[in-house]
């Protein structure tokens, strides 16, 4: 249930970045679109706490790798789209 919520949130966090990019009021788009991504890391803590109390050890180490890439790329991609739409703002 984390997992696709996480997923879903994430891709409207890019959504966001993107919007960032494209309109006015690049401020909003920009909080609104961290915000969307740290909710979505903070969901996959807790999907891997959730296993964890059900001592689904073996799912946590089949999938660490692939969560901790993901997250990576996540926050990366949305700092980046945040961070040109923040300088175009700067800029005009």
């Amino acid at each position: 249930m984390y997992n696709i919520l996480s997923l879903i949130l994430g891709l409207l966090s890019w959504g966001m970045g993107i919007a960032a990019v494209c309109q006015k009021g690049r401020f909003q788009y920009c909080f609104g679109s961290m915000t969307l991504c740290g909710t979505a890391l903070v969901l996959q803590l807790l999907e891997v706490s959730r296993r964890a109390g059900i001592s689904d050890f073996s799912a946590i180490q089949d999938t660490a790798s692939a969560v901790s890439n993901a997250a990576v790329i996540l926050l990366a991609v949305t700092v980046l789209l945040n961070g040109i739409a923040l300088l175009r703002d700067s800029g005009s």
